[in-house]
């Protein structure tokens, strides 16, 4: 991957395709933010594949961003966050010791109300998120930043299509509340 400006933002994502409608990913608003011509945004967006394989942290670290922006949690389970990532981490981290590195929590979706077999996951997986980031933090590591789920895509039902994948809305939400935290890192 070659970066052609000086300011630069790597997504590594979870895509959200809503079925028959047009191909989105959530971080679609996220680049709308960044379209001037001094900021160049890769997103790495894997559909449903999004689980810490070490080989894509390997040709992320060879990208010379201003911030790297973790979202795999959808994606990743419990065992797979567990098992690769800190080392997932540790590569990019090896050669990008300043650079800023933003985890961001699985959003809490509008059908855990009713299924507690995806409440209980969710909140295993953000549970795991929020441990190994505290350990990192623990272990004195710097510049890097957690971002909350919590109101994330808001509570009125209307921010995805089908409980998980984001419509306008969602997406817009979603932005809202990473984009400002991702600006102020980029300075």
């Amino acid at each position: 991957l070659t970066v052609r400006s000086a300011k630069s933002l790597l997504l590594f994502t979870v895509p959200v395709s809503c079925k028959e409608d047009v191909q989105r990913v959530r971080e679609w608003h996220i680049l709308t933010s960044f379209h001037d011509a001094s900021t160049e945004c890769i997103n790495l967006g894997f559909s449903g594949n999004a689980l810490l394989d070490l080989e894509v942290a390997k040709i992320m670290s060879e990208v010379d961003a201003s911030v790297f922006v973790l979202d795999f949690v959808p994606n990743a389970s419990v065992e797979q966050m567990g098992e690769r990532m800190e080392t997932f981490y540790r590569i990019i981290r090896d050669k990008h010791p300043d650079t800023p590195i933003v985890f961001i929590e699985d959003p809490v979706f509008t059908h855990t109300l009713f299924d507690q077999r995806i409440d209980r996951e969710v909140k295993r997986k953000n549970q795991t998120l929020n441990e190994i980031f505290n350990s990192l933090k623990k272990q004195g590591e710097k510049k890097i930043y957690l971002i909350h789920s919590k109101n994330m895509i808001g509570n009125d039902g209307e921010a995805t299509v089908d409980g998980i994948h984001f419509t306008d809305l969602g997406m817009m939400r979603y932005a809202d509340l990473v984009t400002p935290i991702i600006k102020k890192l980029m300075k």
